[in-house]
């Protein structure tokens, strides 16, 4: 029994920066209205920066960790002003946003990679462990779940009670009705970006923190995210947090009950489920991920 509660306070660590993840991701793509595929980049930078400010720079970890929520919200923007604002003028089709968001994805972690290298950089070295009951949470473990409640609540607050928050669903909602009422503006779309990518970046600082990273986690966290987005629904609320932690639970639940190998093929079946699931054009499916 002391193994499946294990199990359980893994799966709440590793779903809280899944769920950071995932309304990163639900947040800039229900903007853009289509598939966000650069977001794994953006949580790729977090982690990669992360690393590189804590082991080569010699930050402390909460540093570290805004340091590498700067880098994600400046490669987010740059993929907003090179990447989706263009396409936008231009009326592009879902397809063509999704292969040229595709290609950010690809340009960022081949920066990475070139930049850093390919290999794995190492976590964080331990810290002091909280003892729950049968189980034992690392003291980053800890932070993950503090920073998504306290991002959860904030995010509540913000969708549902500040003016920003319905100015941004309105974006996700309806733009063109948006653009009449208001006029032509970006903001919406630049606010979408950073509030998006600064979750990305948390997220990929957490993980690789904990587990280590290196250019090639935001494939993974990419696919993770589009699952919660798909499961959260088309509406712009924080429900792809609460699918991004059941998915952590799940798969710590396949660690703990099949084996750590299958944990990444979890999401991945899941995610295909739902997509058979949805049987959708791929325009459509675009816009039920966003």
């Amino acid at each position: 029994m002391s193994y499946l509660v294990q199990a359980l306070v893994n799966g709440l660590a590793l779903g809280s920066v899944f769920a950071l993840s995932a309304m990163g991701y639900a947040i800039v793509s229900h903007s853009t209205r289509g598939l966000h595929v650069a977001h794994g980049g953006c949580v790729a930078v977090g982690g990669v920066v992360s690393l590189f400010a804590f082991h080569g720079l010699g930050m402390p970890a909460a540093p570290a960790t805004l340091a590498a929520i700067a880098a994600a919200v400046v490669v987010g923007g740059l993929v907003e002003v090179l990447v989706y604002q263009p396409l936008a003028r231009r009326a592009a089709d879902a397809t063509g946003g999704v292969v040229a968001s595709l290609g950010a994805f690809l340009v960022i972690t081949g920066t990475l990679s070139a930049a850093v290298g390919a290999r794995s950089r190492p976590p964080a070295p331990s810290a002091a462990t909280i003892q729950i009951g049968p189980a034992v949470l690392g003291q980053t473990q800890a932070a993950q779940m503090l920073v998504a409640a306290v991002a959860a609540v904030l995010l509540l607050i913000l969708l549902r009670v500040l003016p920003l928050g319905r100015l941004l669903r309105a974006q996700a909602d309806d733009p063109e009705l948006l653009s009449v009422l208001e006029g032509p503006t970006t903001a919406p779309r630049w606010i979408a970006t950073s509030l998006g990518a600064s979750f990305a970046g948390v997220a990929g600082a957490l993980a690789a923190l904990d587990v280590g990273a290196d250019p090639g986690v935001g494939l993974s966290a990419l696919v993770t995210a589009v699952g919660a987005g798909l499961l959260a629904g088309r509406r712009l609320t924080a429900r792809p947090m609460a699918a991004g932690l059941a998915l952590g639970v799940l798969q710590s639940g396949v660690a703990a009950v099949v084996s750590v190998r299958w944990t990444p093929a979890a999401a991945y079946v899941l995610l295909i489920a739902v997509l058979l699931r949805h049987r959708a054009h791929p325009d459509r499916l675009s816009q039920e991920a966003a």
